[in-house]
């Protein structure tokens, strides 16, 4: 049953972003041409031509970059809300599936089309700067300058980009149970559901920029030993090893806290629900 769900939700999702991707995509091989080509010659009327199609297409261009990303939020929210929190939860909410799988099912999705949203928008780059930048001679180059630069980090590169990857990763993750927590919570309220989850998330929000904030100060103080308004000079090595230390911290930070907003998420599916 787990496997159909999935396959649900990813057909039901798949039929709104695959085209978004493909518009993307097209849209980015137009600009490259346009980019591409010489606007100057002998005709005026071409040279006006040519210039206000790249003016068009780099709008076009930022309008369906920014309608990706807005669909992609957009659909990991409708997805929870529609199938779990609407009048259709009387039927997902019967289904022989516990809640674990229904939110491991929505939450899984949503990371999906999130990092898909974003490798598409770095590809969409790389073909708008193909032809400007020697892009292929630049990947050549990216194992030599990886090695150079380890080296020069005394081999902690590698520690840090696996940490960056799962912090990333469990930070993604844990935005998303954020926003299924608050529109759990938001259906508590008889009336106004939507609103009071609107609410619920800008207070989530407001409280956790806060506690982020003074653990980022906190551990930026650590790692550059500075007092108030004192700095002292450290050893590279103890550097390299408090930013590991703190991008260990943030990643058991972030895991907390997902693990947190997936508990109240499951608690008020399982013992609170109000779809009335």
């Amino acid at each position: 049953m787990l496997g159909k769900l999935f396959k649900y939700e990813f057909k039901s999702t798949a039929r709104w972003m695959l085209p978004c991707y493909a518009f993307v995509i097209l849209v980015s091989f137009v600009n490259m041409f346009f980019i591409s080509v010489n606007p100057y010659s002998a005709n005026p009327i071409g040279n006006t031509l040519i210039n206000s199609m790249r003016v068009l297409f780099a709008i076009t261009y930022g309008i369906s970059v920014i309608a990706m990303s807005m669909l992609t939020i957009f659909m990991a929210v409708s997805r929870f809300y529609k199938n779990l929190l609407s009048n259709e939860g009387y039927i997902s909410l019967t289904l022989p599936v516990g809640i674990d799988e229904h939110l491991s099912v929505k939450l899984i999705t949503a990371t999906v089309w999130i990092f898909a949203s974003v490798a598409i928008g770095v590809l969409s780059l790389f073909i708008l700067t193909a032809r400007e930048v020697q892009f292929y001679q630049m990947l050549r180059e990216l194992p030599r300058a990886y090695a150079f630069i380890n080296i020069e980090l005394n081999g902690m590169l590698n520690v840090y980009v696996f940490e960056v990857v799962l912090l990333t990763v469990v930070a993604t993750a844990e935005i998303i149970l954020r926003m299924y927590f608050s529109m759990a919570l938001g259906q508590l309220s008889n009336n106004h559901k939507i609103g009071m989850a609107v609410v619920a998330y800008i207070g989530i929000n407001f409280i956790m920029q806060i506690i982020s904030m003074v653990f980022t100060v906190n551990s930026v103080s650590r790692i550059i030993k500075m007092d108030m308004f004192a700095y002292t000079s450290v050893d590279a090595a103890n550097v390299y090893t408090a930013l590991s230390q703190y991008g260990f911290i943030s990643i058991i930070w972030e895991i907390i806290i997902a693990i947190g907003f997936y508990i109240g998420t499951r608690y008020i599916l399982s013992k609170r629900v109000n779809l009335q």
